[in-house]
Parts: structure tokens; C-alpha cells; sequence
């Protein structure tokens, strides 16, 4: 009689024995790794909203796989198992409260809402209207000063001889000559070079006509055409002359002479003298 075969099953070794370990040789690590995007320069300053934040997954899978015998063979079986993450820890006071607030929320620290202005006589908006009105109030006032002084004070400044002590008033000066001969004046006229005749700084021709709004497209009409002046030298030579031109290179206050003028109180070599001039009634 044949004695019973006996089947024997192998004893199965643990989990932690069977899952298939592989380390990495040091020659498989890479070492060339891709270059790290560089941050701009907004993102530095600033941070992206909540929106843009990634999606964290409740949980995650965990794929296992369990080698064959003797742990060397290829893998048999694979087991997935799910595993449960944590929720992620809600954001603390302090991240919220460092965000930059809005200009509305400034507005309103500054002038609450609920508040009554003026001896809580007046609600907010009426109080900002007043307020707005009254600054555009003083800024046209001011300006309208400033521009209207300015004006005046431009044209007063000016040695004129209706002004204020104009005619008794002597102007320290520097005088220049040239040939009235060579064209028309801008008082219209021709003259020659021995007439006893002057022009005045653009400045001061300019000036008259704006004062005494004549002339201001005409030359011809200027009120200082006609006008006479006593100049005098330092060394006490005098002489009195016409305004019959606008001299373009004078000063407010010099005077361009004739050559027959000039040669009255000085030199033609000369070319250029010191001196005072008034005005003649």
C-alpha cells in the first residue's frame, strides 16, 4: 500500500520582507539638474492670491509591490493602499491682518462714516464737500494774486515815465551806438546818423505797449515813439535825444544811441559808455 503524499506549503514570510527594496548606484544620480526659474521682480513684491494656491488632495495613493519567492524574483502582486492626509492648518490672524489695506478702508479710518463733523452738525459728505470747496476756493485766490502781482508788479518795475516818480527818477545805464541810416525804425520811420535820436531796450519797448495796451501789434504806435531823454555821462557830458526804435540786444535800461548823439558825450572808438539817462517832460 502506497504511503499518503503529504503536500507541504511554505511558510509565506512577512510584508516587510517582501517588498522589493532597489537602491539607486551613485552613477544613476543625476547632477545636471534643471535650472531653477529665476523670480521676477514683481513676484518678490507682490504675492499671489488664495486663488492661485494649489489644491491639496484629502488623500493619496501608496502603490506596494510584493515580490515572489525568495524576494528576488519579479513582483507578483501590487497592493494600493489609500492614505489619509491632514487637513491643512487654517491661516493664522496675523497673515490676514499684514496684508495691505485698500484705500476705502484708509478713507474710512480716517473719516469714519457714522461720524458727524463740524459740532456734529454735518454728515461726512457734506463735511468732504465743504472741505474740497473751500481748498479749490483758496487755490484760485491765490492764484489769481500771484498772477495778478506778478503782472503789475512786472510792468511797474519797468523805468517808464508814467510810473511812479518817472520822471525824476535818473537810470544808471550803458550806452551803445549805431546807423539809424540802414533801415526803417520800429517807430516807422528813417532817420540819418547825425540826428540826435536813441532806441530802447526791448524789454522796456515791449513793457509801454502792455501797460498802456497800444501798440502791442503795431510798433509804430508805441507810446514811447517820440518821447525824449536827457543822457548823461559820469564826466558830466549830456545830451537829449528821440526814442525812435527798439534796440533787441539792449538791457531794460540802456540805451542804443546814434553815431551823432554818441559822439556828443564820447568817442566813436569809445564803442561802449557808462552813464545815467531820466526822462524829459
Amino acid at each position: 500500500m502506497a504511503s499518503p503524499t503529504i503536500t507541504t506549503t511554505p511558510t509565506r514570510r512577512p510584508t516587510a520582507e517582501m517588498e522589493r527594496i532597489r537602491h539607486v548606484p551613485d552613477w544613476e544620480i543625476p547632477l545636471n539638474y534643471p535650472p531653477k526659474k529665476k523670480e521676477s521682480f514683481w513676484s518678490r513684491y507682490i504675492k499671489p492670491s488664495d486663488s492661485k494656491k494649489p489644491i491639496i488632495p484629502l488623500f493619496t495613493r501608496r502603490r506596494t509591490s510584493i515580490s515572489g519567492g525568495g524576494g528576488g524574483g519579479p513582483p507578483l502582486t501590487t497592493k494600493e493602499t489609500n492614505i489619509t492626509l491632514p487637513p491643512p492648518s487654517p491661516s493664522s490672524p496675523t497673515t490676514t491682518s499684514s496684508r495691505p489695506r485698500t484705500f476705502k478702508t484708509r478713507f474710512n479710518t480716517l473719516f469714519p462714516p457714522q461720524k458727524r463733523y463740524c459740532f456734529n452738525h454735518l454728515s461726512r459728505k457734506l463735511f468732504l464737500s465743504l472741505l474740497i470747496f473751500l481748498i479749490l476756493a483758496m487755490l484760485a485766490l491765490a492764484l489769481g494774486l500771484g498772477l495778478g502781482l506778478g503782472l503789475h508788479h512786472g510792468h511797474s518795475s519797468l523805468p517808464l515815465p508814467w510810473n511812479k516818480n518817472g520822471y525824476s527818477l535818473q537810470q544808471n545805464a550803458e550806452f551803445t551806438y549805431f546807423s539809424p541810416s540802414v533801415g526803417l525804425s520800429a517807430c516807422g520811420q528813417i532817420h540819418a546818423d547825425n540826428e540826435l535820436i536813441c532806441a530802447v531796450g526791448y524789454e522796456l519797448f515791449d513793457g509801454a505797449a502792455k501797460d498802456k495796451k497800444v501798440g502791442e501789434g503795431n510798433p509804430n504806435a508805441n507810446p514811447l515813439c517820440g518821447m525824449r531823454i536827457k543822457v548823461k555821462r559820469d564826466d558830466g557830458k549830456e545830451v537829449e535825444v528821440q526814442v525812435v526804435d527798439r534796440c533787441t540786444g539792449c538791457g531794460v535800461k540802456d540805451l542804443d544811441l546814434s553815431k551823432g548823439a554818441f559822439e556828443e558825450i564820447a568817442d566813436e572808438k569809445d564803442g561802449r559808455i557808462k552813464g545815467s539817462w531820466e526822462w524829459v517832460q
